[in-house]
């Protein structure tokens, strides 16, 4: 049987990642859910942009429980995705990584 493209999305983790959010990014990127997953479509620019936009997803992606289980992830895992996220929008010149290249946190009482 053949694997949709969202069904290869939702393949990217088995964190919880809502349907909405594929949807979206799938949206700004052009993406067909519904076809195939074929090579071609996995090797496509759109496709891959798509999967760089759910690792800084996951990497934004809080700890959960939900239904008995637990979704945790280490420092190394949010790096992982993020490194990855930053090589796949950089190799396909996107903008979207800049992103990721800014430096955020609590800066003091009097912003």
């Amino acid at each position: 049987m053949a694997v949709t493209t969202l069904e290869a999305l939702l393949a990217v983790s088995s964190y919880p990642i809502p349907r909405r959010t594929i949807e979206t990014i799938a949206t700004k990127r052009a993406v067909v859910l519904e076809g195939e997953a074929t090579d071609d479509v996995i090797k496509s620019s759109p496709y891959r942009l798509a999967v760089a936009d759910l690792y800084v997803w996951l990497f934004f992606a809080p700890n959960v429980s939900q239904g008995g289980q637990s979704y945790s992830f280490t420092e190394a895992q949010r790096n992982w995705w993020k490194k990855q996220a930053m090589a796949i929008y950089e190799e396909l010149d996107d903008d979207a990584l800049s992103a990721l290249q800014g430096q955020y946190g609590y800066m003091g009482a009097k912003l």
